[in-house]
């Protein structure tokens, strides 16, 4: 492929949002000692109820792939009314977001569907092979519709967590583990405070 045709393709980027930061509070956990493992922290529900994902580092880190960067940046995720500073942070890091309802007290539902439909509507109507997709999200759920995009001829990166489902990462071009960018990707406190 040729330096022109590279800078023709497209690599959209689709992240599930609590499924990114849920993970991501069980990963700072083990950093700090609380948890032996993900697995152990998942388990038994242990999180760094402190950290905070930084936003514009995780654009910075997922927005460019080879020497492509993203034409598009979707970030989604659910509210129960009362994040809406969180909700302007990731549009302001770059991001679209696709909000779904969510009663409060109550999971979250339906994000990877929308997730899935809404990457399903970019590959069937925008790309083209030899374009890109990045899935930030690690649910084995999504195995399906990395299958669906490769059999487009459109490439797949998973950029998730260590604990991302072994079926999602084998199934995908290439898997990118987020685990030794956890320092990066944290919300410094002084940065929490000056925001506010």
């Amino acid at each position: 492929m040729s330096p022109n045709e590279k800078s023709q393709c497209q690599h959209r980027v689709y992240v599930d949002i609590p499924n990114l930061v849920l993970v991501g509070g069980h990963v700072a956990a083990v950093a700090k000692g609380l948890a032996p493992s993900v697995e152990v922290a998942n388990t038994y529900n242990v999180f760094d109820h402190l950290w905070r994902l930084d936003l514009r580092a995780l654009v910075s880190r997922i927005a460019w792939s080879r020497e492509r960067s993203a034409t598009r940046l979707v970030a989604f995720g659910s509210s129960a009314g009362c994040d809406f500073g969180f909700w302007r942070a990731v549009q302001q890091a770059g991001m679209e977001a696709v909000i779904l309802p969510r009663v409060p007290g109550r999971r979250e539902k339906g994000v990877d569907i929308s997730l899935a439909m809404e990457a399903l509507h970019d590959v069937e109507n925008r790309l083209k092979p030899g374009d890109e997709i990045t899935l930030v999200a690690g649910d084995g759920d999504y195995v399906p519709l990395v299958q669906r995009v490769l059999e487009r001829g459109i490439s797949v990166r998973v950029v998730f967590w260590s604990s991302a489902a072994k079926a999602l990462k084998e199934a995908a071009s290439e898997s990118v583990c987020l685990d030794p960018y956890l320092h990066r990707l944290t919300l410094a406190p002084y940065a929490r405070r000056r925001a506010a």
